[in-house]
């Protein structure tokens, strides 16, 4: 009879302190909002400078809810050349006055693929407030690189879906954890605006050739049949106004390319995309030598 009252007693300890423990976590990553979803100025951001690794991994959740509780007037879609690229603040120095932007958000996403563009289309098109889309493309988008697992739209499945993975985020016990290597200074490189963008340090030059010469060229072969991605979700966000653009490749990278014989795919795939942007009547830029 000892014994088993000594075993009940441990075990209500035990769940006790469990419990505790989990809620001194929770409580935590509520107070902390490591993955910016809630507060404005969270209290990590002036411990670690912007930094913000847990971002970096779960963007593709992560950005999904900082978007959608940003509610801005214009969003900036594309890979990491868009999120580490298009400074949202630049937008509002040198363009409102004359477009119209009231407020923008960067939905750039790591190794983001063509097949995922009409999930993120999705995603913009249940916004309200956005009116104007921007779309940054970029040749590996559109190539038969793997990329990461695939984008999920957190919210498909409905409201009470949506909320489930919204609470799960925000409360992640891992999130008061997670962000100890920030604070140990041993975060990756750059640091995060509210907006979306990163602030990027360039790499030293010879990196730069170094990682470039170890781009598997091979698995970059242009798919022309991903297009019809780009057209799905430009067909999804119909009533927004769109604007198509070719993001910047560095000499290096337009090197590599050439000497990896895609400089002719990479060739037919401009040229792709500005056939297509001008059937849809969309306006194109391409920045892909021209921009200093």
């Amino acid at each position: 009879m000892i014994e088993v009252n000594a075993g009940l007693r441990f075990i209500a300890v035990f769940v006790a302190a469990s419990l505790a423990g989990l809620f001194v976590l929770l409580a935590a990553s509520l107070t902390i909002d490591p993955y910016w979803v809630r507060r404005e100025t969270p209290p990590w951001l002036e411990m670690t400078g912007g930094r913000n690794r847990l971002i970096d991994v779960h963007m593709r959740r992560a950005k999904q809810f900082q978007f959608a509780l940003r509610a801005p007037t214009t969003v900036i879609v594309g890979s990491s050349v868009v999120y580490r690229g298009v400074r949202v603040a630049d937008l509002h120095t040198g363009l409102s006055q004359n477009s119209g932007v009231k407020s923008a958000y960067n939905f750039g996403l790591a190794s983001l693929m063509a097949d995922e563009l009409p999930i993120v289309a999705g995603i913009i098109k249940r916004s309200v407030s956005v009116e104007t889309v921007v779309i940054g493309l970029d040749y590996f988008m559109f190539s038969g690189f793997p990329g990461p697992p695939r984008l999920r739209d957190e919210a498909s499945a409905g409201a009470l879906q949506g909320l489930r993975h919204a609470a799960r985020l925000a409360m992640n016990t891992d999130g008061a954890l997670g962000l100890l290597p920030q604070w140990l200074g041993r975060a990756e490189p750059g640091v995060w605006e509210r907006t979306g963008f990163k602030h990027t340090p360039d790499f030293e030059p010879v990196l730069t050739r170094r990682v470039n010469a170890e781009q598997n060229i091979s698995s970059m072969d242009y798919r022309a049949d991903r297009l019809k991605d780009l057209a799905q979700a430009i067909d999804i966000l119909n009533g927004k106004r769109l604007v198509l653009y070719l993001s910047p490749v560095s000499g290096a990278q337009l090197q590599r390319l050439r000497q990896g014989g895609r400089g002719n795919e990479l060739a037919q795939w401009r040229g792709d995309i500005r056939s297509l942007a001008s059937a849809r009547s969309i306006a194109f830029t391409d920045l892909i030598d021209t921009h200093p």
